[in-house]
């Protein structure tokens, strides 16, 4: 089907708003034109061609995305939009399925010793009490977060539900740092958006293709599992510089010495987004 001859609409009014249709959308409302009175043998062809489709612009995005530092963004803020996938879309499809698949090891509580005021909380989390009269410390603080390390793995259950949410405050303000050390380029704070946007899906979607690769290494050559994570770390380091200049387009001094800045600033943020998780873990019992 050409782009250039597209089709016209099967109704001559739109069947939701009644309004007269100038096109396959309706002007008025949105809806698309479309005619549900057709073969199946139709129907099925349609719903295959729009879901190829999207699976191909998908496609392109990870190999664009995953070995062209910064090639989509540059690209999509130059105004190139239509080619690529639009980056929040990637952005939640992508870390959804790392967080689907994403599942820290447990903790060990064998030797754990907290402190909160007065209180001591040791040992075992399954005989976890308090070896102190409560003192300064709320008391209902003290229960929820003593609920909460009798249950590690709950615990962990929350700190991966929450992790999403903590990310997205994260997002933006990398992009409100990366707008504040480049503040002499071209860009605006939007567009340091985008880039934030997808420097965070690659992180996502290499994290998940190099630990992939690695464990399927390691069912045999442990040895090359751990090249293979080092290497992947490498390439992480490698992108997220390269990524800068082809985007930013400042010189390579100025780019390695404020992607190091802004690496270390955003360490911080990511640093106290955690802890802010843990905390808001811990009190959920």
């Amino acid at each position: 089907m050409s782009s250039e001859n597209p089709p016209g609409p099967e109704h001559t009014h739109c069947q939701n708003c009644g309004a007269e249709l100038q096109g396959s959308f309706c002007h008025a409302c949105g809806q698309r034109d479309f005619d549900f009175h057709q073969s199946f043998h139709h129907f099925l062809h349609e719903g295959l061609e729009t879901w190829f489709h999207i699976d191909r612009s998908f496609l392109r995005g990870f190999y664009d995305l995953l070995f062209r530092p910064g090639r989509m963004t540059r690209e999509f803020n130059e105004g190139r939009r239509a080619s690529h996938v639009p980056p929040l879309r990637f952005y939640l499809g992508v870390s959804l399925l790392f967080f689907l698949t994403f599942r820290p090891h447990s903790l060990h509580f064998d030797k754990l010793q907290l402190t909160f005021g007065d209180v001591v909380v040791e040992g075992n989390p399954q005989a976890m009490k308090p070896h102190a009269p409560e003192g300064s410390i709320n008391r209902a603080f003290e229960e929820s977060v003593i609920t909460s390390l009798r249950e590690p793995d709950r615990l962990l259950d929350r700190f991966v539900h929450w992790l999403p949410r903590a990310m997205l405050v994260c997002v933006p303000l990398f992009a409100l740092l990366s707008r504040g050390l480049f503040r002499r380029g071209p860009w605006r704070y939007l567009q340091h958006l985008i880039l934030a946007v997808h420097l965070h899906t690659f992180a996502f979607l290499w994290a998940l293709f190099v630990s992939g690769c690695a464990n399927l290494a390691g069912l045999a050559w442990p040895t090359v599992a751990l090249g293979l994570s080092i290497a992947g770390l490498a390439y992480a380091v490698f992108y997220y510089f390269a990524a800068l200049r082809h985007t930013l387009g400042a010189s390579r001094w100025t780019t390695l010495w404020k992607g190091s800045v802004l690496a270390s600033g955003y360490s911080l943020v990511l640093i106290t987004s955690l802890a802010a998780t843990l905390v808001v873990s811990l009190l959920w019992a």
